[in-house]
């Protein structure tokens, strides 16, 4: 009686399925930490890369999104961003405490990068792109890695009449046959999770001529060291986000919690060129096609309404699947 009532209000917050009820065994928060910051904080430098599959005769376009959070308003300083020996200026004015975000856009030309490629396929070329806020008091700057690579998903009539669509991906304008595994929580202790353990059994992927690896939605978002090594790699990440073999709340309330964490996660990931594709949730859609209107509904709401039309909002470089 105690392990169902647990059971169903677990489903009001997000702690990942498998330590509460799946098979696989129990699961534990992982460690946390306090970060000391200045008053103007650079929060994130990702980019998103708007580019056609077969556009690799003209410019590649780098939209960066970075957010400052400062404790004081009237906050006004330039935001520079440097990739490929490339300079962008921006001007930032925040009226109220908070966040405010700024843009960038910089073309680059096929000639000055070296294309990211999976596992087999090519070199994994990174390069190093940093942001940095100049106030009139102090100076804050992030620096990251990013790829270039373009990622198209197949889905064409099959031949000969048949039923359905085919499905596969296409990197860089060539047709790429997946090999991975499912990712699964690699302790149940989080905590002592290493970048070291992490590093061997990427690698020993990487060493079985696997390019995708999925990121199961019964476990955890990863903490970076993941996707670096990823990237590092060249295993191309299927992404479920956290949501598993449940039928959740639709309350406004909940979807916001939900909104936020997608947009959260997408935010801190999506400068990864390893993020092939976005997955809604595992094993829900069943559930939601097949179990009544009502239900139908719920699912809708959640995953349709809250969860996709978010993605929608933070990255349209990457395919979802619901």
């Amino acid at each position: 009686r105690w392990h169902l009532l647990f059971q169903c209000q677990s489903k009001l917050h997000t702690k990942m399925p498998v330590g509460l009820w799946m098979e696989l065994g129990p699961g534990f928060c992982s460690r946390w930490h306090l970060e000391k910051h200045k008053r103007h904080v650079v929060q994130r430098g990702f980019y998103q890369r708007h580019c056609a599959p077969d556009s690799f005769r003209r410019r590649r376009r780098l939209q960066c999104h970075s957010d400052i959070t400062s404790s004081t308003a009237g906050v006004g300083g330039k935001v520079f961003m440097t990739v490929v020996d490339k300079n962008a200026t921006g001007v930032l004015v925040a009226s109220t405490p908070g966040e405010t975000a700024v843009s960038f856009k910089i073309h680059v030309s096929k000639g000055e990068v070296d294309l990211w490629w999976p596992n087999e396929y090519g070199n994994r070329t990174l390069y190093e792109m940093m942001v940095t806020f100049q106030g009139n008091t102090e100076t804050h700057s992030v620096t990251t890695t990013v790829g270039f690579r373009t990622l198209e998903v197949v889905q064409e009539s099959l031949p000969d009449g048949e039923k359905g669509l085919s499905f596969y991906f296409k990197i860089n304008n060539v047709s790429v046959f997946m090999k991975g595994s499912n990712w699964v929580p690699a302790d149940s202790f989080a905590g002592r999770v290493t970048y070291e353990s992490l590093f061997n059994q990427l690698y020993s992927a990487f060493l079985s001529h696997q390019n995708m690896i999925r990121v199961w939605g019964g476990g955890i978002y990863q903490p970076e060291d993941f996707y670096d090594i990823c990237d590092r790699l060249g295993i191309m990440v299927w992404h479920d986000f956290m949501f598993s073999d449940a039928l959740y709340p639709r309350d406004e309330a909940f979807l916001e919690t939900v909104a936020e964490e997608i947009r959260h996660q997408v935010r801190r990931l999506a400068h990864h060129p390893s993020i092939a594709i976005w997955s809604g949730n595992n094993e829900d859609q069943d559930r939601g096609i097949y179990s009544g209107p009502a239900v139908l509904i719920d699912y809708s709401a959640l995953y349709d309404k809250t969860v996709h039309a978010t993605l929608v909002e933070e990255d349209r470089t990457r395919p979802y699947w619901p």
